[in-house]
Formats: structure tokens, sequence, C-alpha cells
């Protein structure tokens, strides 16, 4: 029988990745790991498992004895000492009785099974990484000209005011500042909208980042990614509408707040860009949850 969690965390929180000392050409494959810890029926991460590659994955373990385990696919060849099995320990939280049991074998009331600690079965079904914060955001008619190096002013000297982006005549648009990110959070960034080159050599559109701490100044960096150039020497005619798809992810450096802001590199020689019609922004923080996969 798996092991319940029967009011015992260490039941349920997995114990550290055990090493893996060989794996069969089989079919199931038989993996060794000395000490590995699990009983039948438990789940188990298996990673970085070079040679032998379909035993890595997420399955539901065969326990031959304590240093050996099958798992439900087959070899493809013989694998070494490469590669770690991470136990997690998930089984019935509430366990009835088959055929030929004890009469003492439920571990609770069979009419209150319904109401039983699910943990493990928690644990075992989260993924490497949540969702921790989604934001859409759309608005149109965002027009302007832009000939400066920085098209989006990033944040006031607190760190704490939203992002503004100076659209030259036609006002300020605000961008949402993201609280509550926390350091190691992956941010990713999706930005449509139109731009139109007006005089000049061209320039190249860049997301930039930053997650300050609350209360200090932001230190932009370039988000990886998706930029885009807008050239008149690459055929790009003055006053034309160009659809811009614009991507970056970042990976934050701090806890607290995460801007961001437009850049416009500007060629030799210069250039005017303006933005305009309709935009729509999506950000996404995924965060790590701590159960490997």
């Amino acid at each position: 029988m798996s092991t319940n969690y029967n009011g015992v965390p260490d039941n349920v929180i997995p114990s550290g990745p055990v090493g893996i000392t060989s794996s069969t050409f089989a079919n199931p494959i038989q993996i060794t790991a000395p000490g590995h810890g699990m009983t039948s029926g438990d789940h188990a991460d298996v990673y970085l498992h070079q040679a032998n590659t379909p035993a890595n994955g997420l399955w539901t373990v065969t326990v031959i004895d304590a240093n050996n385990f099958t798992i439900p696919v087959a070899g493809i060849t013989g694998g070494g000492a490469t590669g770690y099995v991470q136990p997690l320990r998930d089984g019935s939280v509430a366990p009835t009785p088959s055929d030929g049991d004890d009469e003492d074998a439920a571990s609770v009331d069979v009419m209150l099974q319904a109401l039983a600690d699910r943990t493990s079965h928690l644990f075992v079904s989260t993924g490497g990484y949540k969702l921790a914060t989604r934001l859409e955001m759309s608005a149109g008619a965002a027009t302007g000209s832009f000939s400066s190096a920085v098209w989006a002013k990033g944040t006031d000297s607190t760190g704490l005011a939203a992002t503004v982006m100076t659209n030259g005549s036609s006002g300020s648009l605000s961008w949402p500042t993201l609280a509550a990110i926390a350091a190691g959070d992956i941010i990713l960034v999706d930005l449509d909208t139109t731009a139109s080159l007006l005089s000049g050599a061209g320039a190249y559109v860049e997301l930039w980042g930053a997650t300050p701490s609350p209360g200090t100044i932001a230190s932009f960096e370039k988000m990886a990614g998706v930029s885009r150039s807008l050239s008149s020497a690459g055929g790009v005619l003055f006053g034309a509408e160009i659809p811009m798809h614009l991507k970056g992810n970042l990976v934050a450096g701090n806890a607290g707040l995460f801007v961001f802001e437009l850049m416009m590199a500007g060629f030799s020689g210069g250039g005017q860009v303006t933005l305009v019609g309709d935009f729509h922004l999506s950000i996404e923080v995924w965060r790590a949850t701590g159960v490997p996969q």
C-alpha cells in the first residue's frame, strides 16, 4: 500500500533526490537507486538520466526491494550512473479494505472518506511552475510622436509610480505596475501594436523591464525576446503603418515590483517613430512551486 498522510507531514513531504546507479534495457524499466525509500504505488520523478532516456518523467513505481523499482515504460538501452529519482509519496489518503482484508484494515470510516486529507494528491498534481499573476490591457488611439532614445519613461525616483509613456502632444498613456513579485519569478510580456516611421534612418523598438524593490530606483535591462526594426533602408515607407508584435521575458532579481518601458534605439542619423492605433498588452508572472518535475 502507498504511504498515507495520516497526519504525519513526512509522509507527503518528499525526501531529497536519490542518485540512479543503473537502469535496464527492458519493459518495464528497472531502476537501481540505493535507498530510494518508496513503496509500490508511490510516484517518482526521474530526471537527467542519460542513454536510457525514456525513463525520465513522472511515474507510478512498483518496488522490488530497498534499492530497486520498476516504472511502466520500455527501455531503449541500458543506463548507467546518471540522473536522479525524486520520490513523491502519494497514495490513497483514505484507503478502504479489499476482499480478504482484516476487519480493521480501513484507516478511516468509509462514510467519512470524502473528508480525508488530500495533501499528497494535490502535491503530486502541482506543476513545477504556477501562474502567479496575469494582466490583460487594451486601449485605442495610442498615438504620438517619439524621437528621443527613451520612448517610454520608466518610473519616478521612488520606483513606486506607474510607468508612463509620453506621447508628445496627445498626453500620456499609463502602463500598469505589478506588485507582489517574488525573486526568481519568470515574467512574460506580449505587446501587439502598430507603429510608423515618420523620418530619419529608423530605429529598433524593444521591451525593457525592471524588478525594483519597493522604495528603490528601477534599473532597467533589455528583456530577452523579440524586438522590431523600422528601417527606411530596409524598405519601410515613411508614414506606413507597421504591425509590431513584441515579446520579452525577464527573471525577477528582486522581490517587489515589475515595471517595463518601450525603448527606441535610433539608427545612426536618428529617426522619428509614431505609435499608431490600438494596442494589446499581456503580462504573465510564473512562479516556481518547488515541486520537482
